[in-house]
């Protein structure tokens, strides 16, 4: 046998070269996906009129760590630009890109181009708190008459905002919906009907750049622990996407001032890392999945349901299968479930929970939380079967999970079982609250089932970011009562949620 250096080498015909020679430069010269951005709202508008087309909406702040992800990368994506092309598109940033006849941070636009679009988006679609600021970055799908169909602020993934054009299209279209991608899935911030306002007194709507970072930082380390506004200034840091912002938080709950101070400071810190930090921030709670106190380890493990860090997923599983205390293994059961949306592993240990028939009250509560805990799961078949049994079963309160369930996976093939046992349901309470799980499956806010899953799961701490709206879930006896505004359904928010964002 020949080797190597010996074997004869087969040339190309000669007729072929040229043509080789020809479309090898050009493979390598084809342009890297990206979404077609309208320049001006009077062509997208009348585009979207005529063409029947949603339009989608960015808002873009340079220098931000998120903003700075979606430009260079999530809008490039090739299923997010493939999505993007059956929409009307355009970008809001008041910052420029050096050049004048195409931005280069958004090309085929000019910096000029979409200046002039954030100015009209804050007058037409945005909603700004009382300083005049908005949130970004920020995204919206739109009717072609201009009303919101859905938004989102902050973060991203690829596979959320592909979710979102498509949930959008069978919104407008839904005669004819179009499927959704097979790795799509619901984003956690996600409002229908409206878009989102910073909270009153957030001068930035924004995490900070790496240079209001360090001048923060500079401030925290010399100013001391008791200094004015250094709560905002912290918060500040722990909504901010950066490393340097990671390091400090792991600093100061690792070994500093909070990680000894314990109490109060310390559970509302995690507290506010599950509701408003980076999904990055889930190495900073790693020490207190461990903790000794049972209420440090509930909110960690409440913090990682909220950040659904698949890379979170190893220490999740451990914690869960050291837990003793019934209620912290509940909640445990629930990050894991959002923290393995894709893992088999996961899959299969909460249906041997959920499909468990332990029949005293730890168990029933365990076996509770594993079906809500479904809900955060890709829909596998067997999922999707675990869930419809037990929303068929004898157990109100288990029926009333399933039903939970169903509507935060926002799974489509659920609409036809949830609303043929609402319909079907002889107890009344259970028939309202199931008729509100099949509200949100259909499209409203996943703030209209926190009040029944905190119920049903027996839950003592909040998930503002799992059910975030503007239409809230405020009862008689529950936090928040009487303090909110509006919502789309004319329901409640405490303005409590609201506040777990930052501001300055």
């Amino acid at each position: 046998m020949p080797t190597a250096a010996a074997r004869p080498r087969t040339a190309a015909p000669r007729s072929a070269r040229p043509f080789l020679l020809v479309a090898f430069p050009l493979a390598l010269a084809q342009p890297a996906p990206r979404i077609e951005w309208s320049a001006g709202w009077t062509e997208a508008s009348a585009r979207a009129r005529a063409e029947g087309r949603a339009i989608f909406v960015a808002v873009n702040a340079d220098g931000e760590a998120r903003s700075e992800r979606l430009a260079r990368s999530i809008y490039r994506d090739k299923e997010v630009v493939l999505q993007a092309a059956e929409t009307v598109n355009v970008v809001g940033s008041i910052s420029t890109h050096g050049r004048a006849r195409s931005c280069a941070r958004f090309p085929g636009i000019t910096c000029e181009d979409h200046r002039r679009m954030e100015a009209l988006l804050r007058e037409r679609v945005l909603r700004a708190n009382g300083e005049g600021v908005v949130a970004a970055p920020q995204h919206a799908w739109l009717r072609p008459d201009g009303s919101v169909l859905l938004s989102v602020p902050f973060e991203l993934a690829s596979e959320e905002l592909a979710w979102c054009f498509v949930a959008a299209r069978r919104a407008l279209s839904p005669e004819a919906p179009p499927d959704f991608p097979p790795q799509a899935r619901p984003p956690r911030r996600l409002l229908f009907g409206a878009t989102w306002t910073p909270a009153q007194g957030d001068l930035l709507g924004r995490g900070l750049t790496p240079g209001e970072l360090e001048t923060e930082l500079s401030g925290l380390r010399s100013g001391g622990p008791f200094r004015p506004g250094v709560v905002e200034a912290w918060r500040r840091v722990l909504f901010t996407d950066e490393k340097d912002a990671l390091d400090h938080a792991r600093s100061e709950l690792g070994s500093g001032l909070l990680g000894w101070l314990r109490g109060d400071l310390l559970v509302s810190t995690i507290h506010l890392i599950g509701s408003a930090s980076p999904r990055s921030f889930h190495e900073v709670l790693e020490h207190f999945a461990r903790d000794a106190q049972a209420g440090v380890r509930a909110e960690a493990a409440v913090a990682y349901e909220q950040l659904g860090a698949p890379d979170a997923l190893k220490t999740v599983r451990a914690a869960l299968a050291k837990e003793g205390e019934p209620e912290v293994r509940a909640s445990w059961l629930r990050a894991l479930g959002a923290c393995g949306r894709d893992d088999a592993g996961t899959r299969r240990a909460l249906l041997k929970e959920a499909g468990s028939k332990a029949a005293d009250a730890s168990g029933a509560r365990l076996r509770r939380n594993a079906l809500v805990a479904l809900g955060h799961l890709a829909q596998h078949a067997d999922v999707r079967a675990a869930l419809s049994q037990s929303l068929d079963g004898a157990g109100a309160d288990e029926r009333l999970a399933a039903a939970c369930a169903m509507a935060l996976a926002r799974d489509p093939f659920y609409v036809e079982p949830l609303a043929a046992a609402a319909a079907a349901c002889a107890d009344e309470a259970l028939a309202a609250e199931l008729t509100l799980a099949l509200r949100v499956l259909r499209g409203a806010d996943a703030a209209l089932l926190e009040a029944p899953v905190r119920r049903v799961a027996g839950d003592r701490i909040r998930r503002e970011r799992v059910f975030f709206g503007s239409a809230g879930p405020a009862r008689a006896g529950e936090e928040g009562e009487g303090d909110g505004e509006g919502g789309q359904d004319g329901d409640q928010v405490p303005r409590r949620a609201r506040r777990t964002l930052p501001s300055s």
